[in-house]
């Protein structure tokens, strides 16, 4: 009941979180272009008080043929910050999001490096490496790690329209693979002997003390909220279709996969489930001599399809720190013109290698420190300290864009205003504390 509660909780947090990211963005989008007419009509005194305003009526902006459609301009993060709250919020705000991002960025090197390497070990070894704290098995796992760093730093240098294709084809495998990981738990559960498997009587209906855990990892599975601002901006037909109706599809997917795939799991393999549940099927089997083939294919399948899940997530993530990072040197951009030049360090830079640089970087360190933390359960400790980036700052958003310009958007929704902001933040108060409870018993006792 806690996991399904739980994770009810943060489908909701996620979609409403997303709504108010767009909401943020198109308002940003109307203020960006306001503030260009009224630098092109200087004349036009009624123009040049709008655009001066606190507080400026929606009403007002479609007089002047404005209106709080989806946008043609890319807004990052610290952009919208910028133009509501001012430069100092945009540098701060590019710092708290690098660091939150690595943190998934670090989970994401973690992932890969330890299944492909219990693939690696299950034929080379007498024994599946399912942790890797010493011996061969860190071994395995750091050269795993090296070899993916080289993969996902090139992957990253390409731009979300050059990824489409290899995005669009990892999705269809992510909907196979949850329905393998469900079928084949099913068949295990079923298949175990009486004596070996869990006794889920003696486990209480309602447990609440590993949520802290859980806010963790629900928090870490949910996030693409920093991704919006590069995805809205690839759709080409955001002007005829709805993002919020995509968003709630997504999130809704997501939701059933996750209690479907985590309720299996748990049936089969119960207390002795993994951290990192799909090692559990390092050593699945089918129990048949003629089917030992196939038992090969869906363990090595279950085991690497994750891991090379995350070469699709590191790139993505890693274009999203470095376009925040990118913010922090320079002021509301669009990334489709780069031409110029912007002094760093006293140095003036190219501000398209400058991006790329930054990239470049936001992909290495994460990784590196991925290579030398090889224990996943160490990083996801401090995930659901992120929430609130993920929640509480899609919640400030819709509060100051709101504040600034008051109405809905192209896109309404029923959560848009002050209801969405008392739940997200709610949302946010609570990850971050049962998050930082869970990490300081852990470390401190």
């Amino acid at each position: 009941l806690a996991l399904i509660v739980g994770n009810g909780l943060y489908m909701v947090a996620t979609y409403i979180s997303s709504s108010f990211v767009l909401n943020a963005i198109i308002k940003a989008e109307a203020l960006v272009i306001l503030k260009r007419k009224a630098t092109e009509n200087p004349e036009d005194s009624d123009l040049q008080k709008l655009a001066n305003q606190e507080s400026i009526p929606k009403e007002e902006l479609e007089r002047v043929g404005i209106h709080l459609d989806m946008c043609d301009h890319k807004f990052e993060f610290t952009d919208i910050c910028e133009l509501f709250v001012g430069t100092r919020a945009r540098k701060l705000l590019s710092i708290l999001v690098t660091i939150t991002a690595w943190t998934f960025l670090t989970t994401y090197t973690s992932v890969f490096s330890s299944n492909t390497a219990s693939v690696i070990t299950r034929f080379s070894e007498d024994e599946p490496c399912t942790t890797f704290e010493g011996g061969q098995c860190l071994t395995y796992y750091r050269l795993v790690a090296l070899a993916y760093g080289i993969v996902v730093i090139t992957l990253s240098m390409l731009t979300f329209k050059e990824q489409k294709e290899y995005q669009l084809i990892n999705y269809y495998l992510r909907l196979i693979l949850a329905g393998i990981v469900v079928m084949s738990a099913i068949y295990t559960a079923q298949s175990t002997p009486s004596s070996e498997k869990p006794d889920l009587s003696q486990w209480p209906v309602w447990d609440f003390s590993g949520f802290g855990k859980m806010a963790s990892i629900l928090a870490f599975i949910y996030v693409f909220q920093l991704s919006i601002p590069g995805i809205g901006h690839a759709m080409t037909e955001k002007k005829s279709i709805n993002p919020k109706h995509i968003f709630r599809i997504v999130v809704l997917v997501m939701g059933i996969v996750v209690l479907a795939v985590s309720i299996t799991t748990i049936t089969a393999y119960g207390k002795d489930t993994l951290p990192m549940s799909a090692l559990n099927w390092a050593t699945f089997s089918l129990h048949s001599d003629n089917l030992e083939g196939l038992s090969h294919v869906i363990s090595v399948f279950i085991l690497l399809f994750p891991a090379f899940d995350m070469l699709s997530c590191f790139p993505l993530w890693a274009i999203v720190v470095g376009e925040n990072l990118f913010g922090f040197f320079v002021p509301i951009h669009d990334p489709s013109e780069l031409q110029g030049a912007v002094t760093v360090l006293g140095v003036k830079v190219n501000k398209g290698v400058l991006k790329k640089v930054l990239i470049f970087f936001s992909s290495a360190l994460p990784f590196m420190v991925g290579l030398m933390v090889s224990n996943l359960a160490n990083i996801l400790d401090f995930t659901g300290l992120g929430s609130i980036l993920l929640y509480g700052l899609p919640a400030w958003f819709e509060y100051i864009s709101e504040k600034r310009i008051p109405g809905k958007t192209f896109f309404p929704s029923r959560f848009d205003g002050k209801i969405g902001i008392f739940f997200l933040s709610f949302v946010t108060i609570f990850s971050f504390i049962t998050a930082a409870a869970q990490a300081f018993e852990k470390y401190f006792g």
